[in-house]
């Protein structure tokens, strides 16, 4: 059960995150309402409860913050929706980043990414405590300020694709960082033998 509530609470910082991401990187105007944030945060939050009770193994609870993220940018945006959809794809490449970039160096140490990832479960609960203190630091000092800068800011071209870029560069060398186990190249004496 605490298991559940604790998947629940990482999916929700997930989708979060991503929100915040949007908004304040990638300028996107995304609901405007205090009522409407609330009905969509209760829909997600619905939908994650029935997903981690009726879970067989499979991903779907995982998931469904990246589901629910392309929705609200596919309904927020006026136009080139099929296009913000793919915003997914750089968004999670910054966050996964933020995780396992730091992963990586116990991996420098232990040789097995498996490992790596296995022994950092035991403080991956900071990560928790850093997202929530910076969540409410932000909400509590900052976000009045972000909000006046970003009314009416948009992104020209250059700047998108330089995001674009980073992020999925982050992407897919965070992916390769993870699947570095299954890459493992034997050395040349060990052929030679």
């Amino acid at each position: 059960m605490f298991e559940k509530a604790y998947l629940i609470m990482g999916c929700t910082e997930l989708l979060l995150l991503m929100i915040l991401i949007s908004k304040y990187i990638y300028f996107e105007q995304l609901l405007h309402h205090v009522r409407s944030w609330c009905i969509y945060l209760m829909l997600f939050l619905v939908c994650e409860v029935l997903a981690s009770f009726m879970n067989n193994g499979d991903l779907s609870q995982i998931a469904l913050p990246f589901v629910f993220f392309s929705g609200i940018i596919f309904f927020t945006r006026k136009s080139k929706k099929i296009r913000g959809i793919f915003i997914t794809v750089p968004v999670t490449g910054m966050i996964l980043s933020l995780v396992i970039l730091p992963v990586s160096l116990i991996f420098l140490f232990s040789g097995s990414m498996i490992s790596a990832i296995d022994h950092s479960a035991s403080w991956i609960w900071i990560y928790d405590i850093l997202f929530l203190s910076g969540f409410f630091l932000f909400f509590w000092k900052v976000k009045r300020r972000f909000d006046e800068s970003v009314i009416n800011r948009t992104l020209s071209t250059w700047e998108r694709n330089l995001i674009n870029m980073t992020g999925l560069f982050l992407f897919i060398f965070t992916l390769l960082i993870v699947c570095v186990d299954e890459f493992k190249i034997a050395s040349f004496t060990q052929n030679a033998l």
